[in-house]
């Protein structure tokens, strides 16, 4: 296969999730002003050991949800037809073709697969989440919603892969959604201000509607401790790299190892979220990463302490000659060792099995699929050593591989690995200095095996939720 495309289709194709980084960017800085309102947004109080109470339904409701991922799936029909796509003029005859012939796993564009109906699919998941159900009831209403979808709003035959990335990756990031968005309105835990607010409608959309609407289902209690920043910066080309010099990049860690007083409960209430997105004049790259424990326990008391368990993983990328999407299961583990009164290292490596996800290059000629898809495996090691208060240094090696050859396609591997450091010059304040480097490698059966890599250089400022860096109280 041939490996080449067009700049603006590239921004085409990352655009999505440009447009998440930089709202999420300027509804954070740019709607709170002041330090301590930064530090309100990002960071929940300081909470007790009594404060760490399962999250309780006040009241839920299973018919509302209903409604909402029926009106969903409508609207975006509609929206659809409206744009002229032909693919959403569903009849009563191509849904009773999509009800009794095959499912396919169909060959759409990277972005619309990897991350457009993950993202939907959270959507849907909030819908329930936010009506005060659970986990795994929220996720079948993802699950329920995909198949309508796939079966009665599109002429095109039903998507195995579609189904896979919508209810699970949908339930992860939907996941993240919800805790995430609860945090921010926790803030201290008075009343939620306006900025905290605005901030929680750009997390958790669908859910921070329905807040409004029939009121918090949930009753409010104090998050697990979390570590967050936001940064913007410059790219600097190493070698023949693409040419993105502008960077944004949005972190969050909830539920951390080095918090004594937490224990996990329920799925994803420990989760770390990675956003980044590089743009310049050969267009837009970037990925999102997405890992939480489904089912675990924790290790260890006070300074040697570690979270374990089975976790699970969503991951886009969209890299500089690289591209894969993967949804993942395996065991994991999150360690937290203090080294003195103020320094401490962080461990974590997540081994997972992937049913289902793609890699490729960044692009073929216009119309042919740049990506092969099949079952894999995905790994993750992070190594983080700091001290609170004056800085950390971070090395992190991720890879997704995925075995094309069982479904007609290629095997690939893909490989984005980053060190770098940030050191703290104000509170709440810092400055970083990050070098990355990607890889792909494919075994093909039509053309000479392709070996892309690409490294940058790059320099950021960041906005911290607090200067400990993820490493517990002072």
């Amino acid at each position: 296969m041939q490996y080449r495309a067009s700049s603006r289709r590239r921004l085409m194709q990352t655009t999505p999730l440009a447009a998440l980084v930089l709202v999420l960017l300027a509804n954070v800085v740019g709607a709170q002003p002041s330090l301590p309102a930064v530090e309100e947004l990002v960071q929940p109080a300081e909470p007790t050991a009594a404060s760490y109470r399962d999250e309780v339904a006040i009241s839920h409701s299973h018919v509302i949800p209903a409604l909402e991922v029926g009106g969903l799936l409508i609207a975006t029909n509609i929206g659809a037809r409206l744009a002229g796509a032909s693919w959403a003029s569903a009849t009563p005859s191509t849904m009773w073709t999509n009800l009794t012939h095959a499912w396919v796993y169909d060959d759409d564009l990277f972005s619309v697969n990897q991350l457009a109906h993950p993202y939907g699919g959270a959507l849907l998941f909030t819908a329930a989440r936010s009506s005060g159900l659970g986990f795994w009831t929220s996720a079948t209403y993802g699950l329920v919603g995909s198949l309508l979808w796939e079966t009665l709003a599109e002429t095109e035959p039903p998507s195995v892969n579609d189904q896979i990335t919508t209810t699970i990756a949908g339930a992860f990031l939907g996941e993240v959604m919800h805790r995430w968005g609860r945090a921010v309105l926790w803030g201290d835990g008075r009343k939620a201000s306006f900025g905290r607010r605005a901030m929680a409608a750009v997390i958790n959309p669908i859910g921070e509607a329905n807040h409004g609407l029939f009121g918090d289902r949930w009753r409010l209690v104090a998050p697990p401790r979390l570590h967050a920043f936001m940064a913007v910066g410059v790219n600097v080309a190493l070698g023949d790299a693409l040419d993105s010099p502008f960077h944004s990049e949005l972190a969050v860690s909830h539920g951390l190892a080095s918090d004594s007083q937490y224990e996990p409960r329920v799925p994803f209430d420990h989760f770390d979220l990675r956003v980044q997105i590089d743009v310049g004049a050969d267009g837009a790259t970037g990925y999102l990463d997405v890992r939480g424990l489904v089912v675990g326990t924790s290790l260890g008391e006070d300074r040697r302490r570690a979270v374990w368990g089975l976790y699970g993983m969503y991951d886009y990328w969209d890299a500089d000659r690289v591209r894969a999407g993967a949804i993942g299961f395996g065991p994991g583990i999150a360690a937290h060792a203090s080294l003195g009164t103020r320094s401490f290292l962080d461990v974590s490596a997540v081994v997972a099995l992937v049913p289902w996800g793609a890699a490729g290059g960044t692009g073929d000629v216009e119309g042919v699929r740049d990506y092969d898809h099949a079952p894999g495996a995905s790994e993750v090691v992070e190594l983080k050593l700091g001290t609170r208060g004056i800085g950390m240094a971070r090395l992190s090696a991720r890879a997704i591989q995925i075995a094309g050859q069982l479904a007609d396609g290629a095997n690939e591997a893909v490989v984005l690995t980053s060190a770098g450091v940030m050191l703290s010059v104000a509170q709440h304040h810092a400055l970083g200095l990050e070098i990355t480097y990607s890889a792909r490698y494919a075994s093909l059966t039509d053309a000479p095996d392709p070996f892309d890599q690409s490294a940058q250089l790059r320099f950021v400022y960041a906005i911290t939720s607090d200067d400990l860096f993820g490493g517990g109280a002072n």
